[in-house]
């Protein structure tokens, strides 16, 4: 690596803005995974309030003499939407999980800074186990890190991307 370029990439400071909004963009998946988990946990909480025996039928009369729907079919709506909404998470989460492994191509293969990314940003881990996996240090692992962010953002077409993301 040139000398220009180490000191470009100071790696005890904070990340340039464009690197910040790439480490964002990258974090995507995770966020979407996130999301998901949430979403089928309220998905077995509602299940759960189906079983309860306050979900009988209750028919109380309204003002216009119509009977009231039971709170189970309140619930057989909500879980409904949730079932979408999870869908809907799942296949973001794809399109996301495609998008994050496009830009890891661009890193060379054998590479521990695409090493460390792809455990972060694809497998979701944290820095410990980063560490542990690839057997370095936590300052090592992020030097690797910030190098791979600043590696992608030499590139044009990350360039655009982080535009993209950003809404600019």
């Amino acid at each position: 690596m040139e000398e220009t370029e180490k000191r470009l990439i100071d790696f005890d400071k904070r990340l340039s803005e464009d690197a910040g909004d790439l480490n964002q963009y990258l974090y995507q998946y995770k966020d979407c995974v996130r999301t998901k988990k949430n979403l089928l946990r309220r998905r077995e909480e509602i299940k759960a309030e189906l079983k309860s025996p306050l979900s009988a039928v209750q028919t109380e009369k309204l003002s216009s003499g119509k009977k009231k729907n039971d709170r189970s079919v309140d619930v057989l709506f909500r879980l409904d939407e949730i079932a979408e909404r999870i869908q809907g998470q799942i296949d973001t989460a794809e399109r996301k999980l495609n998008d994050i492994m496009s830009l890891m191509d661009f890193l060379p293969v054998d590479s521990l800074s695409r090493s460390i990314m792809e455990n972060l940003y694809i497998n979701r881990w944290d820095w410990e186990k980063v560490c542990k996996e690839n057997h370095i240090s936590r300052s090592q692992a992020k030097r690797y890190w910030k190098q791979g962010l600043y590696t992608l953002l030499k590139m044009e077409k990350v360039k655009e991307i982080v535009k993209g993301f950003k809404g600019e």
